[in-house]
């Protein structure tokens, strides 16, 4: 892009050239060029010569001018370095001419009648005015001058000044030119480390370098008595590697086998042979050579989450497969055990060897052509609703719900026992509170939480004592239950269907009573007498 711009501008500066030639033969101008009245432009044309400058670009291919390209771009690159070291420097000189030709000025106003005229000549010589006395500085610096005729002229003067001459001396030759050549060392330090094309290349040479030298030293160690090269097996691999000669040279390289049977096993198990020829190894030794980077490690990081990705896919297909078998095996051969209150010994004796399929239904549909609300939960996203694993039908209501995009759960024996509990405590709770106050499913969550959480309590404390094997975490519960109630807020309240509800509770109430022991849940039959349900 540079190279475009500079010969855009020459490009300019001809047109410019020929324009003016064109208007001075117009208007007669070109006559009075040649007696030097006219304006003589050929000066532009030099400019053309800069295109000379393209010749270096020569010297960034060729490797034999690599030095001389260091140079070039170092006196390139500290130009604006020179820039800045020289304004310093004149700053610095320039304040200390002012300091000296204040002081001569005023000597010679003092002095001079008494002043001898060699003496005032010298002064006048070194110091007649500011810039005189700037270059005679600069000289003195530069090696222009010996800073030693300076400081007899001054010596004239008196103490004052000669010192100060000195001291500039001392700081400019001490301070000033050694912070200068540091600055200069530090930009050419810079500038002399390679670019990325020149690692790059370098980078490729090396490993060139290193793949033909390790196949010479395996060829070497590999040949055969009649001088045919041979591929090694893990035992001539072993010898090879034991060498001093070779693994001088892989541990110069930065390779370091520690066990020549891990390292034989991979290379055979990448090339899906037996043995290893001398190419495989060199390559193989190219590749591994160094300490690994950041970005092997990141490779092998995002590897490896990749592989427990699949992994993790794998074993919950598996577990799913497994589960669906033992839903299969279940409900062919495993019989309803648990004894839910719907399921009474009437019943039972009415189904004999008959598997009972039970759902829990968690939606319901609140209007006519509206979609169903589902029993998903910000506590349980995959649902509530779930059939016994044991029931006879449990794999086609399943299936009904499912396709139609509906969640449902196939739980076993004791997992579906718990959750039925579960769903009797939430109707018959949130039922009873929503009657006695007379309000919406989602006003008992919002407004009469404690009295429902302690009401549930209690209910799930009563269950927990008849049925050992049902055990919850009340303030986990409460929660879960509180969550289905916000999804169906706009739900009216009643106490219905009282046999398979709360008659489920309250007969664990009579139980209690006729067996002398307190009423598990007192505040679920108090609210039954309110409600004039009992």
């Amino acid at each position: 892009m540079s190279w475009n711009c500079f010969d855009f501008m020459l490009v300019v500066f001809s047109i410019f050239e020929n324009l003016f030639t064109f208007l001075a033969f117009n208007t007669g101008d070109v006559a009075e060029e040649s007696t030097g009245s006219g304006v003589n432009l050929a000066f532009l044309r030099l400019v053309r010569l800069c295109r000379i400058v393209k010749i270096l670009r020569v010297f960034r291919t060729l490797k034999f001018f690599s030095e001389l390209r260091l140079m070039l771009d170092c006196v390139l690159g500290s130009l604006m370095n020179v820039m800045w070291c020289v304004i310093m420097l004149v700053f610095v000189m320039y304040v200390f001419a002012l300091l000296l030709q204040q002081g001569i000025v005023e000597h010679l106003t003092l002095v001079h009648a008494r002043q001898d005229g060699t003496d005032v000549e010298q002064l006048t010589t070194y110091f007649g005015s500011v810039g005189s006395t700037v270059v005679t500085l600069f000289q003195a610096s530069t090696s222009g001058v010996d800073w030693n005729e300076p400081y007899q002229a001054l010596r004239k003067t008196g103490m004052v000044m000669p010192m100060a001459f000195l001291g500039y001396v001392a700081f400019v030759f001490i301070s000033v030119w050694n912070i200068v050549t540091s600055i200069f060392v530090e930009k050419a330090l810079k500038l002399a480390m390679p670019d990325a094309d020149m690692v790059i290349v370098e980078h490729q040479l090396q490993d060139a370098q290193d793949h033909k030298m390790l196949t010479k030293l395996f060829k070497s160690k590999s040949k055969s008595s009649d001088g045919i090269e041979q591929r090694l097996g893990l035992e001539e691999f072993r010898k090879l590697v034991e060498t001093y000669e070779f693994r001088s040279y892989l541990q110069s390289r930065g390779i370091d086998i520690k066990n020549a049977e891990t390292f034989f096993r991979m290379l055979v198990e990448l090339q899906g042979e037996t043995t290893i020829d001398a190419t495989t190894f060199a390559n193989a030794c190219v590749r591994m050579k160094g300490a690994a980077t950041s970005i092997d490690l990141q490779t092998v990081m995002f590897t490896t989450h990749l592989m427990n990705r699949e992994q993790r896919k794998s074993f919950e297909s598996l577990y799913s497969s497994l589960a669906n078998i033992e839903a299969s095996i279940d409900a062919q051969n495993v019989q309803v055990k648990m004894p839910p209150p719907p399921l009474n010994d009437s019943n039972a004796t009415r189904l004999p060897g008959l598997p009972v399929t039970i759902l829990l239904v968690y939606f319901a549909v609140a209007k006519k052509g509206e979609p169903p609300l589902d029993g998903k939960t910000d506590t349980d996203p995959e649902g509530l609703s779930a059939v016994n694993a044991g029931g006879k039908w449990a794999r086609e209501v399943h299936w009904r719900l499912t396709s139609s995009d509906l969640a449902c759960r196939i739980l076993r024996d004791m997992e579906f026992k718990q959750a039925y509990w579960e769903k009797n405590l939430w109707i018959s709770a949130y039922m009873m509170v929503g009657a006695l106050h007379g309000c919406t499913v989602g006003e008992v969550e919002s407004t009469h939480r404690k009295e429902v959480d302690e009401l549930i309590g209690q209910l799930a404390v009563a269950v927990s004592a008849s049925q050992a094997d049902v055990t919850w975490e009340r303030l986990l519960l409460c929660d879960r239950l509180a969550a289905y109630a916000r999804s169906v807020a706009h739900f009216p309240t009643a106490v219905k269907e009282f046999e398979w509800r709360n008659g489920a509770f309250y007969e664990m109430s009579k139980a209690a009573e006729a067996a002398g022991r307190p009423d598990p849940c007192p505040k679920h039959t108090e609210g039954l007498r309110t409600l004039k349900v009992i």
